[in-house]
This record gives C-alpha cells, structure tokens and sequence, in this order.
C-alpha cells in the first residue's frame, strides 16, 4: 500500500511540478511577445513561443494532443484578432505581416496559450465550465490592459465597449478549449 500511495504522490508531485513549468513558461512567452512587439519586434515573442510549445511538446506523454489543442488555439487566435483588429476596437504594435491581420507575435501567443489548457482544466476542479468562463471573462481583458500598458497594443477610447467584447469572447474561447482538450485526452484514451 505504501508503493501505491508513494506512485500516486510521484505522479502528482511530477504533474504538479509539469504545470507550474507551464504556467511559468507562458508568462515567459506572454513577456517576450508583449516587450517585443513593444519595441516593436515581432520575431521575440514568436521564437520564444516556439521554443516553449517545443519544450512542452519534448516533456508531453500525449504530444499530439498538445499540439492539436495548441493549433487549433492559434487559428482561434487568428480569427479573434482579426476580428478585434478589423472592429476596430484593437491595435497591435509589430504588426508584421501586415496590418489587415492579427501579428504574427499575438497568434504565436495563442499558439503557447493552447498548451496551459489541460492545467487550466486541472486547477478549475468541480463546477468547471462556471469557472473557466468566469476565468476567461476576466483574465482576457486584464492581459489585454496589461499589454495597453507596456505599448504592445492599444484599445480604442472609451475602453470598455473593446474589453466587454474582449470578456465575452474569452468567457466563450477558454471552456471551448477546454472542451476540445477533454474530447481529445477522452479519444486518447479510449481503447484502439
């Protein structure tokens, strides 16, 4: 019995010590980006997103799903920033490839975001669909204000009608992630 508990701890101790290099690795991407597009580089925040999905990928015993979840969290990304973009309501510094677009910088952002879903998912426990929203709904546009902050974007004045849209979309984008990421962990393992 003592094997048994000191495995379960071992697994624990190792997932809890995986989410912890993940939730600090995407601050260290969502800091690249940000800084970098400040001064006016979009190549730092990619690179660095590139190198984090890497590592999380490298240290993954579902690899696939990672990537997958991650993927889909950059188109997700592309389309939403665009969107903002196009509304009107978002402005990015570092707009490279163009500004009719989201920057390469901000989809490489959402690329990384979509590796800290399942450990969103993990820390969310019971009652987690009220909890991711509640989570997106206000974390989405505290980042946005923290990137207005440091000059990596602007939001359009009067700010509230850009981060009550920014709120809701989050509010909806994080569950369905984090959906996804279920559906996908459940098709893993499920038997072949």
């Amino acid at each position: 019995m003592t094997g048994a508990m000191n495995g379960r701890f071992a697994s624990t101790t190792s997932r809890t010590t995986r989410n912890l290099f993940i939730a600090v690795g995407f601050q260290l991407v969502w800091l690249s980006a940000a800084f970098g597009a400040a001064h006016g580089s979009a190549l730092i925040g990619t690179l660095t997103a590139l190198v984090f999905i890497a590592a999380v990928v490298a240290s993954s015993t579902s690899a696939t799903r990672v990537l997958a979840i991650s993927t889909v969290s950059a188109m997700t990304g592309l389309v939403v920033e665009t969107g903002l973009l196009s509304a009107g309501l978002v402005h990015y510094e570092a707009s490279w490839p163009s500004h009719a677009v989201a920057p390469v910088w901000i989809v490489a952002l959402w690329f990384g975001f979509g590796a800290t879903i399942s450990p969103l998912v993990a820390l969310t426990g019971r009652d987690r669909w009220i909890r991711l929203v509640m989570l997106g709904a206000l974390a989405g546009p505290a980042a946005y204000w923290a990137g207005a902050r440091i000059s990596a974007l602007q939001v359009e004045d009067p700010g509230w009608p850009a981060y009550l849209t920014i709120a809701i979309i989050w509010g909806i984008v994080l569950p369905v992630l984090a959906a996804l990421d279920g559906r996908l962990r459940r098709r893993q393992a499920a038997p072949t």
